[in-house]
């Protein structure tokens, strides 16, 4: 058996995005509240979907990690494409 230490992968995967939240709060002065909380989750939902063939466990759904990545991903690229930040 495959074995891949996923959940601290995530962990870092997660304070990673949390400095780089932090950094872009005190550095970025976005036109929308709440923008850098929300570029900062859909960001973990990306990396998180991209983890997620390295758990030993099977996904239920078949098309959910897909879904998953292109909303996610999309949600992160709109501030950006839209020029909400400031």
């Amino acid at each position: 058996v495959r074995r891949i230490p996923a959940r601290p992968m995530e962990s870092a995967l997660a304070a990673t995005l949390a400095t780089a939240a932090l950094v872009a709060d005190l550095w970025v002065q976005p036109r929308v509240d709440g923008l850098i909380f929300g570029a900062g989750s859909a960001a973990y939902v990306v990396g998180r979907q991209l983890l997620f063939p390295l758990r030993g466990s099977r996904r239920k759904t078949r098309r959910g990690r897909r879904i998953s990545l292109v909303v996610a991903g999309a949600a992160f690229l709109v501030p950006i494409v839209t020029g909400a930040l400031g």
